[in-house]
């Protein structure tokens, strides 16, 4: 047998185990992975509520005009959003303005904005620039008078007087110097300009009035002061013999005779033909200016005014109504013809050369 080795415990059936202790970078390991995945649970949490956020309106109620100011920081607008209960959290508000699409390009102006948008759709809006606007159409061949009634009726600019802001415009005045207006006339019937104009919300009647101006001296003007013909349209030889503010009351005549471009031009070359011939016009519509009808009476033709063509000769003194393009370039581009009568019946207008063709028309047309 060999010998025994010094120390060794030959009495004992068990062997002595020694204990692995882990390595303390694997304790560090371990606890890093817990912080992480719980800051990433925390990450996914808040990511979660956010986009929810942004996504959710701030509650119920009615839209309303919210001017954002030139100049307005990401802040300032968070801070009156918030104010106007139109968002329920600021500073989510400027997070999303500042990284989301809109990169913090939010543009100033006048929006309708409500609880029941979302802060997603309340961003995009802002940083589209579609401002709060309306389309105001103005129809073409109504007097001022007619304008501000009707505009009477709207409910963004009812009780603010378009008829008085129309008439105190200097850039009313201003046309009618352009146009070789008779000294002393300041009726600006004429020079408003219809059309559909885009008008703020936070805009009123001389906003419009304004922009109504503009169009005439846009569109309009230049027809008037200074006609050179057109391609396969020659200038009417007797426009030459009209200041640039009788070619408008022309027009306005025009434009109150005829619904068609056809009838137009014709009717401007019989309106050329009988001034030649030192013939009354006979227009119905000079009349009416005067007495608001729509048809005269035989009374309403023996009134004594200027406007009154049935007993004056010449033009009326001013436009009878607000002419459209159409009959402005109609009165210039006027169609030569013999005629030196018309009647309209249904949109459609019969033309005579002589007064017995004239009474024929009646006869059949109008009887």
């Amino acid at each position: 047998m060999p010998p025994k080795k010094s120390g060794q415990n030959l009495g004992s059936s068990h062997a002595i185990h020694t204990v692995k202790r882990q390595p303390a970078h694997r304790k560090i390991a371990k606890s890093l992975v817990i912080a992480i995945s719980a800051g990433v649970l925390v990450i996914i949490i808040t990511l979660g509520w956010a986009i929810y956020a942004i996504n959710t309106p701030a509650g119920t109620g009615k839209p309303q005009l919210i001017t954002i100011q030139e100049g307005s920081s990401i802040d300032s607008i968070a801070t009156q959003l918030a104010q106007a209960k139109v968002i329920s959290n600021d500073q989510l508000f400027k997070l999303y303005a500042r990284l989301g699409p809109a990169r913090g390009q939010l543009r100033p102006g006048p929006y309708m904005l409500s609880p029941g948008m979302t802060m997603v759709e309340i961003v995009d809006y802002l940083a589209s620039g579609k401002i709060a606007a309306r389309q105001v159409t103005i129809a073409e061949g109504k007097t001022i008078k007619q304008i501000a009634a009707v505009l009477e009726e709207d409910t963004d600019f009812k009780g603010q007087g378009f008829e008085s802001v129309a008439k105190s415009q200097p850039e009313a005045q201003q046309l009618l110097r352009e146009l070789n207006s008779p000294a002393g006339n300041t009726n600006p019937e004429g020079v408003y300009f219809p059309n559909t104009y885009e008008v703020l919300k936070t805009q009123d009647v001389s906003a419009l009035a304004q922009k109504m101006l503009a169009g005439f001296r846009s569109e309009a003007l230049l027809y008037l002061v200074n006609p050179q013909p057109e391609e396969g349209k020659e200038v009417h030889p007797y426009v030459a013999q009209l200041t640039p503010y009788q070619r408008l009351i022309v027009a306005s005549m025009v434009e109150k005779e005829a619904a068609k471009s056809d009838d137009r031009a014709k009717i401007a070359g019989v309106f050329y033909n009988r001034l030649s011939q030192g013939m009354r016009l006979e227009s119905d519509p000079t009349i009416n200016y005067v007495t608001g009808k729509v048809v005269p009476s035989a009374a309403d033709l023996t009134i004594n005014s200027p406007y009154n063509t049935y007993r004056t000769r010449g033009l009326p003194p001013t436009p009878i109504c607000n002419p459209s393009l159409d009959s402005i370039k109609a009165t210039i581009y006027a169609t030569p013809n013999d005629f030196l009568f018309f009647i309209g019946k249904d949109r459609k207008v019969y033309f005579a050369e002589t007064y017995a063709e004239h009474q024929a028309n009646i006869e059949k047309y109008l009887k």
